[in-house]
C-alpha cells in the first residue's frame, strides 16, 4: 500500500469548515467521494502531463484544487498519494455551483484527483495506482465509520472527468475491503 504523504496546498485553495459553512450555507460533511481525473490518458501517455506537474498545479494555482492527489510519481518510480487538502478543509474540486440532490458537492464531499494511468488496461500501473486510489476511498470510510458511495465528478458537471476510470472496479474493490473491516 502507499505511503500518505500530507502537502498542504496553498491556503487560497481550499475552505476552512467554518469558511465552508458560511459560504455554502451547511455545515461541513463527508456523504460521498467524488473521484476526478487529472486529464486524459492520451496526455498522460504523450508525457504531456506529469504526476509533478499537476501536483504543483494543484499545490499552487488556487483553484482547482483536491483532498487527495494520487499517481504514479514518474521520478519517485513508484505511485504517491498526497493529502494536499486535509479533511475537514474543503477542497475547490467540482466546482462552487455543483450540487448532489440539493447539496453543494464540495461541502459534503472529498475529491481525489486521479491518475489517469489508472484508465489505462495493461498499463504496469494501473493496478498499483487503482489499488491506491481505493484504500483512500477506505480510509475516508473508516473516518466516518461507514461505506460511502463513490461517485464522478461529470455526475456534478458538464464534463468527460474522470474518463474512463473503472468506477465499477473502485466500487468492487471499496465493498471488498468494508466487508473484511
Amino acid at each position: 500500500m502507499s505511503q500518505v504523504e500530507t502537502i498542504v496546498a496553498d491556503s487560497n485553495a481550499y475552505f476552512t469548515p467554518v469558511q465552508g459553512a458560511a459560504y455554502y450555507g451547511r455545515a461541513r460533511t463527508l456523504e460521498e467521494i467524488v473521484i476526478h481525473h487529472w486529464d486524459s490518458k492520451e496526455k498522460r501517455l504523450a508525457g504531456q502531463v506529469s504526476f509533478n506537474g499537476v501536483l504543483q498545479h494543484l499545490l499552487h494555482a488556487g483553484v482547482p484544487s483536491a483532498n487527495e492527489i494520487i499517481g504514479f510519481d514518474e521520478g519517485a518510480g513508484r505511485v504517491r498519494v498526497i493529502n494536499s487538502v486535509v479533511y475537514p478543509n474543503v477542497a475547490f474540486t467540482s466546482g462552487s455551483t455543483a450540487t448532489a440532490r440539493g447539496k453543494y458537492i464540495n461541502q459534503v464531499s472529498v475529491g481525489f484527483e486521479c491518475d489517469p494511468l489508472a484508465e489505462v488496461s495493461g498499463h504496469a500501473q494501473q493496478g498499483a495506482v487503482l489499488e491506491a486510489i481505493a484504500q483512500r476511498c477506505f480510509d475516508y470510510c473508516r473516518l466516518v465509520d461507514r461505506l460511502l458511495p463513490l461517485t464522478m465528478h461529470r455526475d456534478y458537471a458538464q464534463t468527460a472527468c474522470p474518463g474512463e476510470m473503472p468506477m465499477d472496479w473502485l466500487r468492487t474493490r471499496l465493498n471488498q475491503l468494508w466487508q473484511a473491516y
